[in-house]
């Protein structure tokens, strides 16, 4: 009974803190993952870059094995041309879901842009 009680004290606690993660971002929280990722793409479609990233951010954070939302975040920087970051996350979609071949695409033209020209 005491163990059930820890782990569930240890769930809350790790509940609250996302929970403030979120808010930090400036996005609401209790969403699922695909509730974040889908309005992120909704902005990123608008061109409202600062405010996508944040969501695709808080959807990454809720499911860290969410392809999508690191694509559409390397989308988000490659529009801002933050070409470090979106490296970073279209590393992280190629590792999540190799068969995405628009993402090792999209990988070759950001190494493009930073002057990473060996294969």
């Amino acid at each position: 009974m005491r163990a059930l009680f820890g782990i569930v004290a240890i769930g809350a606690a790790a509940g609250a803190m996302f929970a403030a993660d979120v808010r930090e971002l400036g996005v609401p929280s209790g969403w699922s993952a695909s509730d974040y990722d889908r309005h992120g793409y909704d902005l990123l479609n608008k061109h409202d870059y600062e405010k996508a990233w944040r969501y695709f951010d808080a959807a990454i954070r809720t499911d860290p094995h969410m392809w999508s939302a690191y694509y559409n975040r390397a989308t988000t920087f490659i529009q801002q041309k933050k070409w470090a970051a979106a490296l970073e996350d279209l590393n992280s979609t190629i590792r999540l879901k190799p068969s995405f071949f628009l993402a090792t695409f999209d990988r070759s033209w950001v190494n493009c842009r930073l002057g990473n020209y060996k294969a």
